[in-house]
């Protein structure tokens, strides 16, 4: 019997779900996180009027099974599941990737139609091989707590679902479309809604605020009901992930002004006015989109995260946080078909729900879409009032109302109203940004690394080419990298740092280029070389914090994987602590 006979047969007589868990677990090595309790109490009593803010945090390009799939309690990966490598001839099974930096695969819908193979699953190795014919097929690794311990602690203590699905089979571009609209379409009036067409690839999309796509998207409600909301984008967004300024809905109620630098975030949030509703989009740099550090986008997440556990609305808010498509990485499930509409379901993604009143280390089976999150908003804040052409005043050809799609699942199942575990107290669970020290593979990215690898279509009078590649897009210049979380570049360094090779390579995966040539390589003594060194090249209006090693980066780990003595280490605290740098 052939491999592919026996995959199909097997995978046939899988019920919808199965539970496994591999033996790849170990201990937290490095921490333990506690939940606090707030001294602030809410209504012991309650329904989903409880929450006054949500806040949607879409990050890029992961799947489920790759961060989540050996979690205990979910619809992991399956044992003795294994995908066939062309390159190879042979059969891979899904391993235990603990390198910061993975290469992705393409994520069109053709990738998309390959990947699921007829429910198959098991074309991604053959979309892999498109673009890397060699080296080990990354996108069949995944990560436990070892790599990604704060997305694993978020889980343990509140929501992780485990049947999100994007709303389409494409890639990012129509991913953020439907968060904020509930479809994906290219126009060619934008100021008439009825130009407008179902479309699922990404298109070139410059910042700016130009008009460009005319459909009704959940603002206009929002603003008919006088519900404040902001978009914060994080400084070198790019356009694709970015597209509240396009839409036509946007300009004619004048809220431009809602879309804010991500900075703005952190304000509003220690002010206590954060919007009723917030969607907040990364960079490149911080979107763990392939080949950004898996590290470094975890790090933003939870600086977002802790922002908003230690704000005055803290005990009235929700936060939804998920990727927007798969990337290309292994997925076992077969997404919903056919879906609420022609455009479907694409391949499952990571999705969690944090709040003081999310239910405590829930796994949540529901078939969930980004819909589901536009469902409970309107039902919070608009009386359950829907993007709906026969009833928003705002009509447009969109192929369904997806929040009334029968089988999506509802959010507020999620949450338990009335005090959980600890009656009246929200928790807050404050963690490191870079709670364990990052792997850092030598080597330079892979020059397909960034590529999107997505359908293209032929323009037309308001519709430009498909990019294609995130390589085409504007790429923040290197004072916009640093400031991003140039923070970790200290914790990094002394993973790699010792050797000069690899402390250059520290050096580019941070600030995404190489150690000036006229610069001498940093050496093991970070304090006294690396700082001092490096920092010439670096912009002197650079903010003194990001050179800070956290102390959450230096551990008792160290001293086993390094040359250092722990008098060294315990010399470096001090230094750091004091250091004026």
């Amino acid at each position: 019997m052939s491999p592919r006979t026996w995959r199909s047969r097997t995978k046939s007589n899988f019920p919808p779900f199965v539970w496994h868990r591999l033996p790849t677990r170990r201990p937290w090595p490095r921490f333990i996180p506690q939940i606090e309790l707030l001294e602030e109490r809410c209504v012991l009593d309650g329904d989903i009027h409880n929450i006054q803010h949500v806040v949607v945090i879409m990050q890029e390009n992961r799947s489920f099974d790759e961060y989540f799939g050996t979690y205990p309690g979910v619809n992991g990966i399956p044992d003795g599941v294994t995908v066939p490598d062309p390159a190879t001839g042979m059969d891979v099974a899904p391993y235990h990737d603990t390198n910061d930096l993975n290469q992705g695969a393409g994520h069109s819908v053709a990738n998309a139609r390959t990947d699921i193979d007829h429910g198959l699953m098991d074309g991604f190795l053959r979309v892999y091989r498109q673009q890397h014919p060699d080296g080990p097929p990354e996108v069949m690794g995944y990560h436990t707590r070892d790599e990604i311990a704060n997305y694993w602690a978020y889980a343990d203590n509140f929501v992780l679902q485990d049947a999100m699905f994007p709303p389409n089979l494409g890639p990012s571009q129509p991913s953020h479309h439907y968060l904020v609209s509930g479809w994906s379409a290219v126009c060619t009036d934008p100021q008439d809604p009825f130009s407008c067409h179902s479309d699922l690839a990404n298109h070139t999309t410059p910042n700016d605020d130009s008009l460009r796509f005319g459909w009704t998207d959940l603002t206009y409600l929002l603003s008919q009901n006088g519900v404040s909301w902001k978009y914060y984008d994080h400084t070198g967004v790019l356009g694709i992930w970015n597209p509240l300024p396009h839409f036509t809905t946007v300009h004619d109620d004048g809220q431009l002004g809602n879309i804010v630098n991500s900075d703005q975030f952190f304000q509003d949030a220690a002010a206590g006015t954060l919007p009723a509703v917030s969607w907040i989009a990364p960079n490149q740099t911080v979107s763990e989109h392939p080949t950004a550090l898996v590290s470094t986008g975890q790090a933003w997440v939870t600086s977002l995260i802790n922002a908003a556990m230690q704000s005055p609305n803290w005990s009235s808010t929700a936060i939804f946080l998920s990727w927007d498509d798969w990337g290309g990485f292994y997925d076992h499930v077969v997404p919903p078909y056919p879906g609420p509409d022609q455009n479907g379901y694409g391949i499952r993604v990571p999705a969690l729900v944090i709040s003081p009143w999310a239910k405590q280390g829930y796994v949540d089976h529901q078939e969930l879409s980004f819909d589901a999150y536009l469902k409970f908003i309107e039902d919070d804040f608009l009386n359950s009032q829907r993007l709906d052409p026969q009833t928003d005043g705002r009509p447009d050809p969109r192929p369904s109302v997806r929040e009334n799609y029968p089988f999506l699942g509802d959010l507020v199942n999620d949450f338990d109203f009335s005090g959980g575990g600890s009656p009246g107290a929200p928790r807050r669970l404050i963690l490191p940004e870079f709670p364990v020290l990052p792997q850092i593979d030598p080597g330079q990215p892979d020059a397909n690394a960034n590529q999107d690898d997505e359908e293209t279509v032929p323009p037309d009078d308001n519709v430009q080419n498909d990019s294609a590649s995130l390589d085409q897009q504007p790429v923040p210049d290197q004072k916009d990298q640093i400031q991003d979380y140039s923070g970790a570049i200290l914790g990094r360094a002394y993973v790699s740092a010792y050797s000069s090779a690899g402390a250059k390579d520290a050096y580019h995966h941070v600030f995404n280029a190489p150690v000036p040539e006229n610069q001498p390589a940093p050496k093991m003594n970070l304090i006294n070389n690396f700082d001092t060194q490096t920092r010439t090249s670096l912009p002197p209006e650079l903010p003194q914090r990001t050179l800070r090693l956290q102390e959450s980066a230096l551990s008792d780990d160290l001293l086993s994987n390094s040359e250092l003595t722990q008098s060294q280490i315990d010399s470096s605290k001090v230094q750091l602590a004091s250091a004026n740098i």
